[in-house]
């Protein structure tokens, strides 16, 4: 007979090094310090995009404002899969700021146009298929509050509309 471990039983051991089991003996799936893609609950303080994934990611999420959630039929969170972002997208400015605009093609063609400043490391890890996720800034929170510790201004998403790429229809934020 082996005195190796199985594959299982090694997972299981690093498991619990991992996290230790909590009082009602569930055990985290996910490290503490944790995946940099998870979702932030809807009281988390505000940050404009995940940390970028080392590698491609499969989907984008996209947080959109509160108000958004508290229309009739209002949807706040729309996923996107990363295998229908288009090529071709824009970096732009107007009046308010940075825009920047990409298409996921798909059964259902969308147009998302991301409104805010410093957003340009947010926007080239979307290209690159890095991002998780990406949330527009709370309503009570102004852009001139979005700064680090040294207080120097941090990305900070003003708005993301999300269009019907073949009639232009919005169908969510703006």
């Amino acid at each position: 007979m082996s005195d190796k471990r199985s594959w299982n039983d090694t997972l299981e051991l690093e498991k619990r090094r991992a996290a230790p089991a909590a009082a009602d003996h569930v055990v985290n799936l996910f490290p503490l310090g944790g995946d940099t893609a998870l979702l932030g609950g809807l009281g988390a303080d505000y940050k404009a995009a995940a940390v970028p994934d080392s590698g491609n990611i499969v989907r984008l999420w996209i947080i959109l404002g509160k108000k958004e959630s508290s229309k009739p039929g209002g949807k706040r969170h729309w996923g996107f899969l990363y295998v229908h972002l288009a090529s071709g997208f824009t970096i732009g400015y107007d009046d308010d700021g940075m825009v920047f605009t990409c298409r996921f093609t798909g059964p259902d063609p969308m147009t998302i146009v991301i409104r805010g400043r410093n957003l340009m490391a947010i926007c080239d890890y979307i290209s690159l298929h890095r991002m998780g996720w990406i949330r527009v800034g709370d309503e009570e929170l102004s852009p001139d509050e979005a700064v680090d510790d040294k207080g120097q201004p941090v990305p900070f998403i003003t708005s993301i509309t999300i269009s019907d790429t073949a009639t232009g229809e919005v169908l969510a934020g703006g």
